[in-house]
């Protein structure tokens, strides 16, 4: 996969996870349908979506906002 095909997958996946799914669940089933991409597009797709869902957690604090209940970003692993 290219790199921008990566980051249309990202897209996808955080699409999938605004509707409702965990992040995981939302990995999960695009890894699912996409059996063309290899172990390392697969870590980067999952690299890209975590970094998003960590920085919209992280802005919403800082801005105060009130995250509805599908912003639900515990699911995400530490990286450190």
């Amino acid at each position: 996969m290219t790199p921008a095909a990566r980051v249309q997958a990202a897209i996808e996946v955080i699409d999938d996870f605004l509707t409702g799914r965990s992040g995981e669940i939302a990995l999960t089933a695009w890894a699912r349908r996409s059996r063309y991409a290899g172990s390392g597009d697969r870590a980067a797709v999952r690299d890209h979506v975590y970094d998003a869902l960590r920085h919209l957690r992280s802005y919403a604090a800082r801005g105060r906002y009130e995250r509805p209940h599908y912003y639900d970003c515990s699911t995400a692993p530490a990286r450190y």
